[in-house]
């Protein structure tokens, strides 16, 4: 069950409404016993697995030419400023600067 939640995850990630609960219940396995299991092999939580999964995405996106606004959206973000603080935050740039940094 832990290695299909992982799967849905992974298969997943890019939808914005992706939740562990429904992951867990779509798994069949406990939202506890998946939190520590995922500790456990990952050391992070589920959802910066999930967010970093996004923001890898949206870099290479960047990177290959589109636009900040459609990567953001794309990769499951729906906050445009939220996705900047969290690019700022991951990679310690803006994703203007991200976006220069691929030319």
């Amino acid at each position: 069950h832990f290695m299909e939640a992982i799967s849905l995850i992974n298969g997943g990630y890019k939808d914005p409404c992706l939740s562990i609960e429904g992951v867990c219940a779509q798994a069949g396995i406990s939202q506890t016993a998946f939190r520590t299991l995922f500790k456990k092999h990952y050391q992070k939580p589920p959802s910066a697995y999930i967010t970093n999964l996004r923001l890898e995405y949206a870099r290479n996106r960047i990177a290959s030419g589109a636009s900040i606004e459609s990567s953001a959206l794309e990769s499951g973000f729906t906050d445009p400023k939220y996705f900047a603080r969290t690019v700022k935050k991951h990679f310690g740039c803006t994703p203007r600067e991200l976006k220069n940094y691929g030319k």
